[in-house]
């Protein structure tokens, strides 16, 4: 994973095929966009499929984790 950061607080990472995120939270709002390739991202309550140019938005407090498939 390469991790870039361009202002406080915002994050650009680039995963490679078959990555998987662990379990995590956060204590604000979480923009996800996917910017390319497939998976899944999800949370405790639901599993939601991902591909190129779709977001999901976390809010504070959830419990998430994804799986990149591909890249």
């Amino acid at each position: 994973m390469s991790t870039l950061s361009i202002y406080e607080n915002t994050y650009f990472y680039i995963f490679k095929d078959k990555t998987f995120v662990e379990k995590h939270k956060h204590k604000a709002y979480e923009l996800i966009y996917y910017i390319e390739g497939s998976g899944v991202c999800a949370t405790e309550n639901n599993v939601y499929a991902y591909n190129s140019l779709d977001y999901f938005i976390c809010p504070p407090e959830t419990v998430h984790w994804e799986t990149h498939e591909t890249t």
